[in-house]
């Protein structure tokens, strides 16, 4: 039945760093690999056992424990209930800790580089079920199977038929296969360390230059980088329309240059928004002649929920950021949009104009964050800002070539399947 899940799923994130754009330091030898801290949680080992990191590889089954109280001890407690239920050769191998801290409002939550995070998210119509209200905006609106399998997506896919053709020692696993995936959806986790010593300093050493370039004061030129970076500024409102009523209510149509909002933030390599006349599933705004496209197929979006790890003053090692995005096709959804941030031709831009905060430096660097930016006379001019060099690191294998990514080094990350409440039952 597994063999008859989608390849993506099957070869995990790690076989497919390079289809990712997953190289140099983000490559999978320079991944710092889950503690094995579970045995010593549950009493099998004494603390402070040193015991070979967990390989990813290893791991079967992911289970998610939420509690609202702020002492880790009623988690622990669960914890170990749970790999007591375990079945033989099974065994709770690491535990990770952390933070929902989504208290920004809407879901929202801050990183440890203090950005807003969480704002956009599509909006599956559901007949019946979840948030059909006029407040949410035309453009969040997906099929269901963007988000959930079983069921037709943005990209003109039905749901899926019997196999009714095809033998039936090759029908009976794809049918059980789509009867355990209805409902159910994929998730991807990334853990992510976030360097907030090494990004303020950057952002402080770059302030002077742009300021005395700009004539504009070395605070505001500081705050006019770090939203450049993101697209944002550090309320969230876009730098594409700052007075939009809502802030995910924006498109660059009116942005073709890339002046207010530069092509390789990270909110526009992201998500371009790039509009077409036709009309399409789902309108991009109340407009119902446009619609949402990347080459002629409607822009992917991804369901995120991520949570910090660490405090923002424990340094990338121990701080940082847990990306989970659920979506029904890990190809044609995820994957796209990580390589667009890792340097895929997104926004009609060179691929050496990457995302600055969390995509692959170039190969010889130092790599190159470009931006247009008003003077004090109101004239527009070409800023140009060096990204730090890779942050030297002893590898845990011995290899650590290049090194680690100056802001956000990539610790590993896995492809899960999240099966329906039905589908566990049975």
């Amino acid at each position: 039945v597994v063999d008859c899940f989608p390849k993506e799923f099957r070869e995990g994130m790690e076989q497919r760093s390079g289809i990712l754009g997953d190289q140099r330091e983000n490559h999978p030898r320079n991944w710092i690999l889950p503690v094995r801290n579970g045995p010593a949680l549950t009493g099998a080992v004494p603390p402070g056992t040193r015991l070979p990191r967990v390989e990813l590889r290893e791991v079967d089954i992911v289970v998610q424990l939420r509690a609202t109280a702020p002492d880790r001890a009623v988690l622990e407690v669960e914890a170990r209930r749970l790999a007591t239920l375990a079945g033989r050769g099974a065994s709770l191998e690491a535990v990770e800790w952390l933070t929902g801290a989504h208290g920004e409002g809407d879901g929202y939550f801050r990183d440890h580089f203090g950005y807003l995070d969480g704002i956009s998210q599509p909006r599956p119509r559901l007949p019946g079920i979840g948030d059909n209200s006029a407040a949410v905006l035309e453009r969040d609106r997906v099929q269901p199977g963007e988000v959930l399998l079983g069921y037709g997506n943005d990209r003109g896919d039905s749901a899926p038929a019997p196999f009714v053709t095809l033998d039936d020692w090759r029908r009976k696993p794809r049918r059980e296969a789509r009867e355990l995936q209805l409902n159910g959806t994929f998730l991807v986790v990334r853990k992510i360390g976030e360097d907030v010593a090494r990004f303020d300093a950057w952002l402080d050493q770059s302030a002077a230059p742009i300021a005395a370039q700009l004539g504009i004061d070395a605070a505001s030129a500081r705050a006019l980088l770090k939203a450049a970076v993101m697209g944002r500024d550090e309320a969230g409102r876009p730098l594409a329309r700052p007075d939009a009523g809502a802030l995910n209510d924006f498109d660059y149509g009116q942005d073709g240059a890339g002046r207010q909002c530069p092509f390789a933030a990270h909110i526009r390599r992201a998500n371009p928004r790039r509009i077409v006349p036709g009309g399409g599933l789902p309108p991009l705004s109340q407009d119902e002649t446009l619609t949402r496209a990347e080459f002629d197929r409607p822009t992917p979006r991804l369901l995120r929920r991520a949570m910090l790890f660490g405090h923002r003053q424990d340094g990338p090692d121990k701080a940082g950021l847990m990306f989970m995005a659920y979506n029904a096709s890990i190809a044609e959804q995820y994957e796209v949009i990580q390589r667009w941030l890792n340097g895929g031709n997104s926004t009609d831009q060179a691929a050496a104009n990457n995302d600055p905060l969390t995509g692959v430096l170039p190969k010889d660097p130092p790599g190159l964050f470009q931006f247009i930016a008003s003077d004090a006379a109101g004239q527009p001019q070409v800023v140009r800002v060096p990204l730090p060099a890779f942050t030297p690191a002893p590898g845990l294998t011995g290899i650590s070539e290049p090194g680690r990514h100056p802001f956000t080094p990539l610790r590993w990350g896995l492809y899960l399947f999240v099966p329906s409440r039905r589908a566990l039952d049975r």
